[in-house]
């Protein structure tokens, strides 16, 4: 909440209290959306059987609707944890920088621990749980500079509006 207060420039004037209800309703909400882009993409993967024309379909709709969750779980920060919600679409150019900035960290990690990570010892167990603390704050990171850039882009033209637009802006078409 705070970091976003610092990119819109606003300060802080909710009460404690009401801040905790909706950092806990926004965790949960989020947190729901994780998970399910996850269980989508993994837990998933026997569905429609696989080499068949509806494997492959199902595969490109169970990933297109786990991106959709991750990107709600963005919209979701971006307009309820600021102290006054904001007008602007949600969707913009840094939305789909952090959406696709999640998703192929995910699978860089899942590469990882699938083909580099030695949980039999105890150093391997510590380098996974370092990478996954990288893999975390990273996150993070990426998650505010897309928040960042979003403000910025709509700093410098307000009048474009949603993602698209804001690519094709920053192109100069």
């Amino acid at each position: 909440m705070g970091g976003l207060d610092a990119i819109y420039e606003q300060q802080e004037e909710r009460s404690a209290k009401r801040r905790l209800v909706i950092s806990v309703a926004l965790g949960i909400a989020i947190g729901v959306c994780i998970i399910g882009a996850f269980l989508l993409v993994t837990a998933a993967r026997g569905w429609g059987g696989s080499g068949t024309v509806l494997g492959a379909l199902l595969l490109v709709v169970r990933w297109m609707a786990a991106v959709a969750l991750l990107g709600l779980a963005v919209g979701l920060l971006v307009h309820f944890s600021p102290t006054h919600r904001r007008a602007e679409s949600w969707v913009g150019l840094g939305t789909v920088f952090v959406v696709v900035s999640w998703v192929v960290m995910s699978l860089l990690f899942a590469l990882f621990v699938r083909y580099v990570a030695d949980f039999k010892t105890a150093a391997g167990q510590l380098t996974v749980f370092l990478v996954l603390t990288t893999y975390v704050y990273m996150s993070a990171i990426v998650f505010l500079m897309g928040v960042q850039v979003d403000e910025l882009l709509r700093e410098r033209s307000p009048k474009v509006k949603g993602a698209w637009a804001q690519f094709r802006h920053v192109l100069g078409r």
